[in-house]
């Protein structure tokens, strides 16, 4: 009897390697997430510290000229914040989308190897029955050998 060779086993191979290029590609957009969130914490560290900083120069003295452009430096933050926050949902939702596409692979993969061990053991039983097969067929010979072997001794 043949030995054990799964028929999709190709497919199987390829289901491997494109589940490990999507992981890699998830990791990859993972840490480009946790940088862009990196960014924005930095934003809004920046964001409240410009503004407690005009707090603290309104309570002194401040010209017109130097309050303006402490607006407009906050305004500027505030606009950086607001984009990079829509930069982290786009990486977010990026994101997503390759789990979505590693939960399908993965699947698949799953799927060919439960079919790939139903048949492992498919191939196992019939190659048991086989055997025993073999066995009762050898053992049937060697009894009516030993038969017709006393037939002839017993003239």
């Amino acid at each position: 009897m043949k030995r054990f060779q799964f028929k999709f086993q190709t497919l199987l191979n390829i289901e491997l390697h494109r589940e490990d290029a999507v992981k890699q590609e998830l990791r990859t957009l993972l840490y480009n997430l946790q940088k862009e969130e990196e960014i924005l914490s930095n934003l809004r560290t920046m964001y409240l510290e410009q503004q407690e900083e005009l707090a603290r120069k309104q309570i002194g003295q401040i010209s017109p000229e130097e309050l303006k452009l402490y607006e407009a430096y906050i305004f500027t933050l505030s606009n950086q914040i607001t984009s990079q926050q829509v930069k982290v949902k786009e990486c977010e939702a990026e994101a997503d989308d390759v789990r979505q596409k590693l939960i399908k692979i993965s699947k698949r993969r799953k799927m060919l190897e439960k079919l790939r061990e139903r048949k492992k053991k498919e191939h196992e039983y019939l190659f048991q029955q086989y055997e025993n097969k073999q066995l009762d067929e050898l053992a049937i010979t060697r009894v009516q050998r030993f038969k017709s072997a006393r037939v002839s001794l017993n003239p």
